[in-house]
């Protein structure tokens, strides 16, 4: 009886698929006399496994990504940082250079349309600066004090994190005072910054599986966290 019964486990256990005896599936026995090059079940158990390796590299990878860049921004010391992500950076006298503040740029992404405020005009407190929009939706940067619009550097979707400056502008240091973030503001939101990767790193999103839009792969912030929470981010770097 014994030797009946030993047969009959080997032969099971010879039976058994290889996904099964690696226990990457809970049952299943060989039918294909082990040719798995030609196994339709081989197949999609790769192609499934392929497929969230990949989608667990590009999540990591935009994760990591944001965390290595967010630690090689520096506080600098001769740009003066503004409120609503903005900075500007003195020329001579009351002119100056006006940019986006590196963090805010850091996640700025995927854009495809910016809509820049018009030359010689005077924007006042609370008015558009500039308008971004992309497949996630719009975001626009409105000015924390009164200033006179100089000139304009045109900038492009691709060139937005390589041009630290958009613009030279014309101010008054009474309305400069009243723009300005602090050093302690400015290390909180770095830290701010720190905090959402974190928490997206680990956060059980279902941007872990392949996108009911397609399958494409994720490439951008707003993929893996969602439109909705990608603009609640922006707002928050933005103080708003």
């Amino acid at each position: 009886m014994n030797n009946q019964n030993d047969y009959q486990n080997n032969r099971y256990n010879n039976l058994k698929c290889v996904w099964m005896a690696s226990r990457i599936v809970d049952y299943k026995l060989c039918d294909k006399e082990f040719d798995c090059e030609n196994c339709p079940f081989d197949k999609d158990v790769r192609n499934s496994s392929t497929d969230n390796e990949m989608l667990d590299i590009n999540k990591k990878n935009i994760l990591e990504s944001l965390n290595d860049r967010l630690q090689n921004i520096k506080y600098d010391e001769k740009i003066i940082y503004l409120k609503n992500g903005l900075m500007i950076k003195p020329i001579f006298g009351n002119t100056y250079y006006i940019g986006l503040n590196p963090i805010l740029q850091l996640f700025l992404e995927g854009i495809k349309y910016i809509k820049q405020c018009d030359l010689g005009k005077y924007i006042l407190k609370g008015n558009p600066v500039l308008q971004f929009r992309g497949d996630w939706g719009a975001k626009t940067i409105c000015s924390p004090l009164n200033f006179l619009m100089y000139d304009i550097m045109n900038i492009y979707t691709g060139e937005l994190i390589k041009n630290k400056w958009f613009a030279i502008i014309g101010i008054i240091q009474p309305e400069i005072s009243l723009g300005k973030i602090t050093r302690k503001d400015w290390d909180d939101a770095l830290y701010k910054s720190f905090e959402f990767v974190e928490t997206m790193k680990t956060a059980h999103s279902a941007v872990g599986t392949r996108m009911n839009d397609g399958g494409h792969q994720i490439k951008y912030l707003y993929q893996l966290v969602g439109k909705t929470k990608y603009i609640e981010i922006l707002d928050a770097i933005l103080g708003a």
